[in-house]
């Protein structure tokens, strides 16, 4: 990679996280796996003083081991949908070399209006090729009312990125593409990208791999 950066564009973007994708702010709740442990914690305590007989205590013992396991496969689970964290999700950049000029989220027009923006906008140098993040099947090629052909892949673990504004294309759906490999040529100097977990835009930013 010759070169990847970020410039202000239409003005600052304005940080709020609970504006735009995020929703409003909601009261925490207590998490089960606290619970259960305070659970474990109290049934230790009436064992000590012979509350409960100690026949029939492994059958409850793995009844409350079964809960735990089950509530952190929920607790990953919630992490998984509700942050964005992956471990498994990790994206080449889709330019050899460009600068970010809109950010993913809520950003400001040139009227100063709210818009929500589902994905970053890269400027390239003229010639660039777009290149497929990650390995993956082409879903989707859409012409906008532009000309403009927008490119959808599709890769392992329910994840699939978008890639907007090419002018010419040499995929078609159900291509399989590697990671790396030329999807076209854009029509101006800017490539539209976006990155989505379950049809769920995320920041793609956050999923670079720049190593």
């Amino acid at each position: 990679m010759e070169h990847f950066s970020y410039s202000d564009h239409h003005g600052k973007k304005k940080r709020d996280p609970w504006r735009g994708n995020y929703g409003r702010r909601k009261r925490r709740k207590t998490p089960k796996v606290a619970i259960l442990l305070c659970f474990l914690l109290a049934a230790a305590l009436l064992l000590r003083f012979d509350v409960i007989p100690a026949q029939g205590l492994n059958d409850r013992l793995g009844d409350v081991a079964s809960t735990i396991s089950s509530s952190l496969k929920e607790a990953a689970q919630w992490g998984e949908e509700k942050i964005g964290f992956s471990e498994d999700a990790s994206f080449s950049l889709p330019v050899s070399s460009g600068v970010v000029v809109e950010e993913f989220g809520v950003v400001l027009n040139d009227e100063g209006e709210e818009n929500y923006h589902g994905g970053v906008d890269i400027r390239i140098p003229d010639g660039s090729e777009i290149l497929a993040a990650e390995t993956g099947e082409v879903t989707a090629v859409d012409t906008h009312d532009d000309g403009t052909y927008w490119i959808t892949l599709k890769h392992n673990g329910d994840w699939s990125t978008v890639y907007g504004r090419l002018g010419e294309t040499g995929v078609a759906v159900g291509d399989t593409v590697e990671k790396g490999a030329s999807l076209g040529k854009p029509k101006g100097d800017t490539l539209h990208f976006e990155v989505l977990q379950n049809g769920e835009q995320k920041d793609p930013v956050a999923y670079f791999n720049v190593d």
